[in-house]
């Protein structure tokens, strides 16, 4: 995800589309799931990649850095 937001920005590219996964939701206290839901751990690799990809993009957005 970093490697593909530093290409954006040198290619100035503005815009893509981020396909993330009911899985960041972990086991949800009630159906359906939707984007106000609270995010619980995710219990499997893939939902937690997604997890971090969208942790990445956020504090990309809101200008955060290390």
């Amino acid at each position: 995800m970093i490697n593909l937001l530093e290409s954006m920005n040198e290619f100035n590219i503005k815009n893509f589309i981020f396909s993330s996964s009911c899985c960041v939701y972990g086991q949800p206290d009630k159906l359906p799931v939707t984007e106000n839901t609270p995010i619980k751990k995710a219990e499997s690799p893939y939902g937690n990649t997604k997890h971090i990809n969208e942790d990445i993009l956020y504090d990309t957005i809101n200008g955060k850095s290390c």
